[in-house]
């Protein structure tokens, strides 16, 4: 008779959730795919009020998790490429829209953040009362003001500004309503009548998410 090949080991990954090492299965395509049972949020749940879990060294990560079991906890996700809060208001919003199991795939080449439904379909998650939290890391270039600095939501050839991201200590925090494909861009502009002007600062932000625009002759107020 013929002879099985020996079965080989899955492919794995060291995560960490709130300060323990955990092994994470590669899927098909690399993606460490995190899912988790009732007893993984009880082994792992630390007390401390957030759900911490932490990936490095890779490109993406696909995350199953049981709502309903993290209790009152937020959940935060951090990558090489940027991190999300996901408040426990925003997880019940999401709970009560699409069911206890949280299934995010969350890439780097832009931040996306796409929420699947029950049959791993992209679903919208649009809810401003209960916003999440994203940080993105981003090295400021030489002769470039922090100030230029923009985050934006795509949506597919179209950007929008969001105007009160920051940008402070090599990363852009903000909060958003919904989730979605998200990035920065260093967006400064220059106009010849304001060299030294006192509110250089300040017009260089709001120039820079265009709330103002100049006057299209490459001055601003004249």
């Amino acid at each position: 008779g013929g002879t099985t090949a020996p079965t080989q080991p899955a492919k794995t990954v060291d995560i960490i959730i709130n300060g323990q090492t955990v092994k994470a299965e590669l899927g098909a395509d690399g993606t460490p795919t995190l899912t988790y049972t009732a007893s993984d949020i009880g082994k792992y749940s630390d007390g401390s009020g957030v759900f911490n879990i932490t990936v490095s060294g890779q490109d993406s990560v696909s995350i199953n998790i049981p709502i309903g079991e993290l209790g009152d906890d937020d959940l935060v996700i951090h990558t090489d490429f940027g991190s999300i809060v996901i408040p426990n208001a925003a997880l019940q919003a999401i709970k009560e829209l699409y069911g206890d199991t949280l299934r995010l795939v969350i890439t780097k080449s832009s931040f996306k953040v796409p929420l699947l439904d029950n049959s791993k379909k992209e679903v919208a998650y649009n809810d401003p009362a209960n916003p999440l939290t994203i940080t993105l890391p981003y090295t400021l270039a030489a002769g470039q003001k922090a100030v230029a600095v923009v985050a934006v939501k795509k949506d597919g050839n179209r950007n929008s500004i969001l105007p009160f991201a920051v940008y402070e200590k090599g990363s852009v925090t903000f909060t958003t309503g919904s989730t979605g494909t998200y990035d920065l861009f260093y967006n400064g502009k220059s106009f010849s009548d304001i060299g030294g002007h006192w509110a250089a600062d300040y017009i260089g932000f709001v120039t820079a998410r265009e709330i103002f625009n100049g006057n299209g002759n490459g001055c601003l107020l004249s």
